[in-house]
């Protein structure tokens, strides 16, 4: 990955322009744009990971496309050069390890290939050895579609968990992540979604490692499935997309830069001008960054292959997101931007049934002031001589 601060001034190298259309269509596809949300996000990841507190699911959500997958590579790649030497030193240590959740046909989330997938990202040695064979030899067996032995007993689903968690304590694994986590909330009742967060938390719970849940907004009905669950996750990070400059001066000016190093780091003989287009590149993105990214390099292809000089307007306008893709993806937004909007706000106070007004009295630390003037005695009745 190629990164913005690596460079020269002019953006790319000048040579570039001499190179082969895959190559120069690679240089754009590989670099990477530094930016303001993307930092904060990778900081407070970076930041819970690292913390000696309890937290152990680390839930990170955004809409589609804005640079998830993105953070994760960049978090991946900052825990594996962090322990690097300690690594060369002991082959088996494998600080981080990441996966994909797969959706399933059945409807319902299947953890055995989950755990079976895992495995083979790990490249256990043993997994062969994680089920019951039949007395034939290994070699004679057939394999089944996940390259395991055929004839495995059914009940095998205990025996990967063990595995699984054995293998995340051998190898020291501080971080699992788990990119399109939503997909593990696939079912038809709501138990089935309980009980898969309840399965995460066990794997925290036996490992001590830490898991990042990364998805759309999706990854809400996940979280708040009950209170011991919610209470060993930290504060869902939100990967949020660029306001419009009219709602932020600070991510209008953001956004400008984003646009302004696209214009700078492209191949090509004429820089092109994203600056001035500013509302109509905010509207067909709604400020995601992967949007951004796809739709420039749509527009890059189109204009190499007609061989213009620079990208023009009406090529950006033949590449542009599709307009019911973008309506959808608002929809999305606004409902997940809602939802922790309200959860932030909701009153403690009201949840609880207590209304402060009428309990002001009770609560501790609250002082009454006095108006009485200094050196002027307070009413109170004087001692009285019981010998009269």
């Amino acid at each position: 990955m190629i990164n913005d601060s690596t460079l020269p001034m002019e953006g790319f190298p000048p040579n570039l322009l001499r190179k082969s259309y895959d190559e120069k269509i690679n240089f754009v596809v590989e670099y990477f744009v530094d930016h303001q949300i993307s930092r904060e996000v990778e900081k407070k990841i970076m930041s819970t990971i690292l913390s000696k507190s309890d937290i152990s699911i680390i839930p990170v959500m955004g809409p589609t496309r804005i640079g998830k997958t993105t953070v994760l590579d960049f978090i991946e790649n900052t825990i594996l050069k962090r322990n690097e030497l300690e690594m060369e030193a002991d082959q088996s240590y494998m600080p981080v390890i990441r996966q994909t959740a797969s959706a399933n046909e059945t409807g319902f989330f299947d953890f055995k290939d989950h755990y079976i997938r895992l495995l083979n990202v790990i490249k256990e040695p043993l997994i062969y050895k994680s089920v019951k064979v039949t007395d034939e030899t290994y070699e004679n067996l057939k394999m089944d579609r996940y390259g395991l032995p055929g004839n495995v007993e059914r009940n095998t689903l205990r025996v990967y968990r063990s595995r699984l968690e054995s293998c995340f304590i051998h190898r020291r694994t501080q971080v699992y992540v788990i990119d399109e986590a939503p997909d593990m909330a696939t079912a038809s009742k709501r138990n089935r979604v309980k009980d898969t967060m309840q399965v995460i938390k066990s794997i925290c719970e036996n490992t001590g490692v830490k898991i990042i849940l990364s998805g759309t907004y999706d990854l809400t009905t996940m979280l708040y499935r009950s209170g011991q669950l919610a209470a060993r996750s930290c504060k869902p990070i939100h990967f949020r997309p660029y306001s419009h400059g009219s709602l932020s001066t600070e991510d209008y000016e953001n956004f400008l830069a984003i646009l302004r190093t696209y214009e700078v780091i492209m191949p090509l003989e004429k820089e092109p001008d994203f600056v001035n287009l500013y509302d109509y590149f905010w509207e067909k993105t709604l400020g995601c960054m992967g949007i951004l990214k796809n739709w420039l390099i749509l527009a890059y292809e189109e204009t190499l292959k007609n061989k213009n000089k620079t990208i023009l307007e009406k090529t950006l306008k033949i590449c542009e997101p599709d307009h019911s893709t973008l309506i959808t993806l608002i929809r999305e937004i606004k409902s997940g931007e809602q939802f922790l909007h309200e959860n932030d706000h909701k009153s403690i106070w009201t949840e609880m049934g207590i209304n402060l007004q009428q309990n002001q009295s009770i609560l501790p630390g609250k002082k009454r002031h006095s108006k009485r003037k200094p050196g002027i005695r307070n009413p109170e009745r004087d001692p009285v001589s019981s010998n009269r």
